[in-house]
């Protein structure tokens, strides 16, 4: 249980690094985004398992006046 504890935390705080990392203004998506390849990339490393990954493509930008659209690495220009 004491490593499932580290474990948890650890992802959660890098998580909330990339989040961070990744500049303002708010963006729910984008940071649903990083934290679910965050967790992929965890589970590769920490439990050995390969979960099926594709490219991200945001489709959200639209209804987020506040998007940085280019700056944002999902983008796409729709």
């Amino acid at each position: 249980m004491v490593e499932e504890w580290k474990q948890s935390n650890m992802l959660t705080a890098d998580t909330l690094k990339k989040i961070a990392l990744a500049g303002g203004p708010r963006c729910c998506k984008r940071d649903t985004f990083i934290a679910l390849e965050s967790a992929v990339k965890f589970i590769r490393d920490e439990l050995n398992m390969l979960l099926p990954v594709e490219r991200i493509d945001c489709t959200f930008s639209a209804l987020n006046k506040e998007c940085k659209q280019i700056s944002c690495k999902y983008f796409i220009d729709n």
